[in-house]
């Protein structure tokens, strides 16, 4: 006789391979945004946007955050990056429940998504699921601001 298997939770394979499908479908709609500001999607800028974050504003899966067991995007970093928008000199505030977090802000090169780049690495704190992170960047041409939610996709 086998037991219902009703109210039990995922076993850690599905789970796994639950994350993973998630990681992929944001890396994949990550690789379309990227060609899209590149305008390699049918030849043209087809994205409309001036810019790219990643992770990007709205919903992120924090599985996808920490990719691997010892990297995760707090070591590597957050980017934006232009084709447009002139990102040197910028200044990167990111706040969650009303309170600023403490961010190291660095240029990247270019020509990896968007012609002018830079990273945001949190210094000092993780960023956790169920909470919302607001970025704004100022000191350039146009600035820019988006909110990010971490979420956990494993309940």
């Amino acid at each position: 006789m086998q037991l219902s298997r009703i109210g039990r939770r995922p076993s850690r394979k599905r789970q796994a391979v639950d994350n993973v499908a998630s990681v992929a479908k944001v890396w994949s709609e990550w690789q379309l945004a990227k060609r899209a500001s590149k305008g390699v999607a049918k030849g043209t800028k087809t994205a409309g946007k001036a810019w790219v974050a990643w992770p990007p504003a709205g919903a992120f899966p924090i599985q996808a955050y920490n990719v691997r067991s010892n990297t995760n995007l707090t070591d590597t970093g957050w980017s934006l990056q232009s084709e447009d928008i002139a990102l040197t000199g910028a200044t990167v505030t990111v706040t969650s429940g009303g309170t600023t977090l403490a961010v190291d802000v660095a240029p990247l090169e270019g020509n990896y998504g968007g012609a002018r780049a830079i990273r945001i690495r949190p210094d000092g704190w993780e960023p956790a699921a169920g909470q919302t992170y607001s970025v704004a960047v100022s000191g350039i041409s146009t600035p820019i601001q988006y909110e990010m939610q971490m979420i956990d996709c494993a309940n």
